[in-house]
């Protein structure tokens, strides 16, 4: 239940945060059942600017997307970072666009890519829940961005955020906490479901207001050292595995920043001691891609978050709004395994910390690659906990 004050603060955020004036042209692209379509339609009209509705034979084409951006002189444009997919051979654009993109993370590469394409232009990295008024933080990135890391940004006007540990308390600067959103737009909590509310949304008290609440968004973020704040991942998506608990998150984080990666995904397959880690991939085929993507997780993650398998993808399945669909993606091929955890393996001595044995492939899996590298043999003992 989102509040009537919440909408005009958004309306009258957007001018400062996308630079929308009533000579702006602003394309709608999201469904009506979608909240960012009420920052898109509202933020629009309310200023006086133009709003185009995408046709849908457009929408999903994003060679069309983009021509249909170029043709009618489009200023504004907010769009899911998925649809960016594969961007290269995109054309650049003579249009002053201010890409707006937001529904789930940012990667590096993919504003590395979209700059070029729009030297007249700008990207914006925008977050919020619709349970705080759809839009909270937002980072304008600098021409000629060359990082690894994409921050969220700041709050915007009349919101306040907190990151906070598992105690609800301020931790120091650069600690990874969870990020709470109060101020201006804070839902009244979900129709109906009391109980999910109180969990949600709690008194605020840091304020001196005690009517004043906070939402509980369950995003793990942290400070930078120059005050913003980036994006580190989902609290319910932390698994366990063998006793490990792992922010999937991260590993896609650390995945995204290869240069070689368009756009990155991880998920869980199996249950028990059969889980495991998967790893996806949007990147051009190349006979080395899955060990050298491999080598790198292994350089910045511990083994234990290392993916037993990576699959590379063209694109990764959308579902109706554009967002990632982790259930449409495809289970990982035998060669997805073996690429990952033998390559290279004739050269050196294999161990069983070689991430062969427990952390990546099924036993019998592992004692018919150790046969065919090593010619020999082995018995394979349960060692699992």
């Amino acid at each position: 239940m989102v509040e009537h004050q919440g909408l005009p603060n958004l309306v009258m955020t957007r001018h400062d945060v996308y630079g929308i004036s009533a000579s702006s042209r602003v394309v709608q692209f999201f469904s009506f059942a979608f909240d960012g379509c009420a920052m898109d339609t509202l933020s629009t009209l309310c200023s006086g600017a133009s709003l185009h509705i995408l046709p849908d034979a457009v929408r999903y084409n994003q060679r069309q997307l983009w021509h249909y951006l170029e043709k009618n002189s489009i200023t504004q444009a907010l769009l899911p970072p998925a649809i960016f997919q594969g961007a290269n051979d995109l054309p650049q654009l003579s249009a002053s666009l201010t890409i707006i993109l937001g529904g789930e993370s940012l990667p590096a590469a993919l504003i590395q890519a979209l700059q070029p394409l729009i030297p007249n232009g700008r990207i914006v990295n925008d977050y919020g829940p619709t349970e705080a008024t759809v839009s909270s933080i937002a980072w304008r990135c600098p021409h000629g961005f060359s990082g690894d890391n994409v921050p969220i940004g700041r709050p915007v006007a009349n919101k306040r955020i907190y990151i906070l540990d598992e105690h609800r308390q301020p931790g120091p600067l650069g600690a990874i906490g969870e990020l709470y959103i109060g101020g201006v737009g804070v839902a009244r909590g979900y129709l109906n479901r009391p109980e999910l509310t109180a969990k949600a949304f709690l008194p605020d008290p840091f304020t001196g207001n005690k009517s004043a609440r906070m939402y509980k968004t369950g995003d793990l973020a942290r400070y930078l050292p120059d005050g913003n704040i980036i994006f580190l991942g989902r609290n319910d998506h932390q698994v366990k595995i063998r006793g490990f608990r792992i922010e999937l998150g991260e590993i896609e984080a650390r995945l995204s920043e290869h240069s070689l990666v368009d756009k990155a995904a991880v998920i869980t397959i199996g249950e028990g001691s059969n889980k495991r880690l998967v790893g996806y991939a949007v990147a051009k085929l190349r006979d080395d891609l899955l060990s050298t993507l491999h080598s790198h997780l292994m350089s910045c993650l511990p083994e234990y978050m290392v993916p037993a398998a990576i699959v590379r993808l063209d694109s990764l399945p959308l579902n109706s709004n554009g967002k990632l669909d982790r259930k449409g993606l495809p289970a990982p091929e035998s060669d997805a395994w073996l690429k990952v955890c033998y390559q290279g393996t004739t050269r050196r001595r294999a161990t069983l910390v070689d991430n062969c044995v427990g952390a990546s492939l099924p036993s019998n899996t592992a004692k018919a690659s150790l046969r065919k590298v090593l010619v020999v043999s082995l018995p394979i003992l349960d060692c699992e906990p």
